[in-house]
């Protein structure tokens, strides 16, 4: 498999979709056929909260720095919606600091980079902890200079599916689970999810170079099948020879 190219993926979905084991299938897979590949999340994974804080903060320090009218437009259109705490204000505003610098590394360095939460899911968490204008003025504002990734998987899940994996977990590690899980924050991560959907609709285009693979993900025993998926979706976008013909969800809007 063909890594020369510099391939950014980013799994969209509820959280309790499945992107992140998702995600780390699909790793292995790729591993598998040789293939040059990373999560970079995993950065934050297994270490102090110290260290995870300092990684955070070089990543965050290195795009005010490379990108400062970005960073500066991105503060402007963040500040633009209500949120519901300064303390949301400030994770969102930071959050998405680092997913850009991420974005922009997968978009420069050679290999296929996994993000388990990319630039529209940090927009859907911005959304989440603000008013309902947020995906809009913020889209609307960044759209000519937000990195974007090389494709999007999309991570379909019914809303009992992503209720019922979210209360099987022993610790909770979404926005929604802080809610305790109530029927209303489910109900708007699903509104908000699919207004983000209608945004990456926008995105693939010619000119973003974005692409898109639509997963249904409710069974459970799909996770081996779906990650193949996606793997010989890379494998198209890489340049290799996909061992079976890609599905025609994979699509590139013009």
């Amino acid at each position: 498999m063909n890594s020369n190219k510099s391939i950014a993926v980013e799994f969209l979905g509820l959280p309790g979709s499945g992107k992140t084991l998702l995600c780390h299938r699909v790793a292995i897979l790729l591993s598998d056929k040789k293939a040059r590949v990373d999560e970079p999340s995993q950065l934050f994974c297994g270490c102090t909260r110290c260290k995870r804080v300092l990684r955070k903060s070089i990543k965050i320090a290195r795009e005010l720095i490379l990108h400062p009218c970005y960073c500066l437009r991105s503060a402007s259109a963040i500040l633009r919606v209500r949120h519901k705490s300064t303390s949301d204000l400030f994770r969102v505003l930071l959050n998405w600091f680092v997913v850009s610098s991420f974005i922009r590394r997968g978009k420069s360095e050679r290999g296929i980079h996994l993000h388990d939460q990319g630039i529209l899911q940090a927009l859907w968490s911005i959304a989440f902890s603000s008013d309902g204008t947020a995906i809009h003025t913020v889209a609307s504002r960044l759209r000519d200079l937000m990195p974007t990734p090389s494709l999007v998987v999309v991570v379909e899940v019914k809303l009992s599916t992503a209720a019922r994996r979210l209360s099987s977990r022993a610790i909770p590690n979404s926005r929604v689970e802080g809610r305790n899980l109530s029927e209303q924050p489910l109900l708007r991560s699903a509104a908000l999810f699919e207004e983000t959907r209608n945004l990456l609709d926008t995105l693939c285009t010619e000119e973003t170079g974005t692409h898109s693979l639509l997963l249904q993900n409710d069974d459970d025993n799909k996770l081996e099948a779906n990650a193949a998926e996606v793997a010989r979706a890379l494998e198209q976008l890489a340049g290799g020879t996909p061992s079976a013909p890609l599905p025609q969800l994979i699509r590139q809007s013009s």
